[in-house]
């Protein structure tokens, strides 16, 4: 079984978790960059037929319910073409999909031939990266999970409108739930502080409810409320990497 089959059954693996019975999928745009970008910005929905032209540096990345799947240009393509390019940073991150519990994983891996897990990326989608300022969408505030890359023992200092909250991470230690005391409402903004001259992260949240059922309601939520960091793991985690144009020798 080739990479590619490996990578769309893992897709197909992660809806089928996640995604109820009877439930469809539509193609959606979630990148798009070169001189033609402005006729597919992300959140637009194409039917499986449509059918366009991609100039030269063009580059249109597509989710539907198999992943993603990214079309460079030129040429002339249809929202259902296979991928001729592949999307930066493919990993086999796994549980990327999980709910914002963590009990219920829908996982995109192992797959043969990937690119290894990046460890200085969050292995969750609905994990707050304390190493960057973002926008953060979060589904459920109170099952809120901050990461930080492994490394030495160190003290990350959560400030914002309700106080702050000192968190001691252990040595090893990339993960510990947000404190109970600092309330995340939609719109709240805090500052996190790793001290020894790191420059502080600000995180903007925004509460989204319960996350949608499949792949491209994800997306769209992701792009409606400006969480680009999020979305961008997302195209990674589901990518389908373009077909190997080598020949044996």
């Amino acid at each position: 079984m080739s990479c590619s089959d490996w990578i769309v059954r893992g897709a197909s693996l992660a809806l089928a978790l996640a995604a109820p019975a009877g439930a469809t999928a539509s193609t959606l745009v979630v990148r798009s960059t070169g001189p033609s970008a402005k006729l597919f910005p992300p959140g637009k929905p194409l039917a499986d037929t449509a059918q366009f032209e991609l100039k030269a540096n063009d580059s249109v990345t597509l989710l539907d319910a198999h992943g993603t799947r990214t079309l460079a240009g030129p040429g002339s393509f249809t929202a259902s073409s296979p991928p001729n390019a592949s999307a930066p940073g493919i990993t086999s991150r796994v549980a990327a999909l999980a709910d914002a519990g963590g009990v219920r994983r829908a996982r995109i891996g192992a797959v043969r031939g990937a690119v290894p897990a990046d460890p200085a990326k969050a292995p969750n989608v609905w994990y707050v990266d304390s190493t960057h300022s973002a926008t953060v969408c979060v589904a459920d505030a109170g099952t809120l999970t901050l990461w930080r890359p492994a490394g030495a023992a160190a003290e990350l200092t959560v400030s914002g409108p309700k106080g702050e909250a000192k968190l001691p991470f252990a040595e090893g230690q990339t993960t510990m739930a947000w404190p109970a005391n600092l309330p995340v409402l939609d719109g709240s903004r805090y500052t996190l502080a790793w001290g020894g001259g790191a420059a502080p992260v600000s995180l903007d949240f925004a509460v989204v409810g319960p996350r949608p059922d499949a792949l491209d309601g994800v997306a769209a939520l992701l792009i409606r409320r400006g969480c680009q960091r999020q979305l961008d793991m997302l195209i990674e985690t589901v990518a389908v990497p373009a077909p190997s144009t080598s020949t044996p020798g």
